[in-house]
């Protein structure tokens, strides 16, 4: 299964501080970097492409190939990062309920066929351009003119 996001993925989401705080166990604070942290950071980022798979089956081959599409990438960065406040005793409300409602109805118009992503490994340009020269004006063309 591939991770279809990043912990930099992550970072431009929520400050990097905030990520550390949800993602560490131990008292005191941690930073972005720490090992445990990462770890953790991975974890939800793993779980949440697990779940966009879901999503995902019979509407595209899996598994995708990187680079990822944006929108899918930002659908499983919020669907980690609701990951990492599950982690949590339930203290607060999640701050976040607009995104990750927004991200699974995303996800949800990819599984009823309403929305599409594309493959990186499926993206087959629709026409490849060919220029000639005649005379002095250049002459375009598509493969399909030239094909037939």
């Amino acid at each position: 299964m591939a991770a279809y996001a990043t912990v930099d993925d992550l970072k431009a989401k929520m400050d990097a501080r905030a990520l550390a705080s949800l993602a560490y166990d131990a008292a005191g604070t941690a930073e972005i970097t720490d090992a445990e942290v990462v770890a953790n950071l991975e974890n939800a980022i793993a779980a949440a492409s697990a779940r966009a798979d879901t999503f995902l089956r019979g509407r595209v081959t899996l598994p995708l190939t990187a680079p990822y599409d944006r929108a899918l990438v930002n659908a499983v960065c919020e669907l980690a990062i609701e990951e990492l406040y599950l982690r949590r005793p339930k203290e607060a409300d999640f701050p976040r309920e607009d995104a990750l409602a927004e991200a699974k109805s995303f996800l949800e118009y990819i599984r009823a066929g309403i929305a599409k992503i594309e493959d990186a490994a499926a993206a087959v340009p629709e026409c490849s351009i060919r220029s000639t020269t005649e005379g002095a004006t250049p002459v375009f063309s598509t493969v399909k003119d030239v094909m037939g």
